[in-house]
């Protein structure tokens, strides 16, 4: 991958996960690209391809359950919000610029 490839991996991935998806991608051809069942990828299916290889490591049991209850959590409160007519929903921001304005935190 050139530079800006591990510039934006460095982004997304751990060291440890980088190296991993290197050695698991191993050397590419210098032009026409790797091949996956008799056909030639493009960059954007390398990259593609990458990253999905790389996001295994990033998403483990624990943090998968965490981003699940932090959804479900989102989306109660959403729920809460859905219930209020445009008037209480314009009171409701007034009260917090104002909480946040004065620096309260209750």
């Amino acid at each position: 991958m050139g530079s800006f490839g591990d510039l934006l991996l460095s982004i997304f991935m751990s060291k440890k996960a980088r190296s991993n998806l290197k050695a698991a991608i191993g050397p590419t051809p210098s032009k026409g690209g790797k091949t996956r069942g008799g056909k030639v990828l493009t960059d954007r299916e390398k990259n593609i391809q990458a990253m999905q290889s790389g996001a295994k490591d990033l998403v483990n049991d624990d943090r998968a359950e965490l981003i699940r209850k932090a959804m479900e959590i989102r989306q109660a409160k959403q729920a809460i919000f859905a219930d209020l007519n445009e008037d209480q929903k314009q009171r409701l921001v007034a009260v917090a610029l104002k909480k946040l304005m004065r620096g309260e935190e209750k």
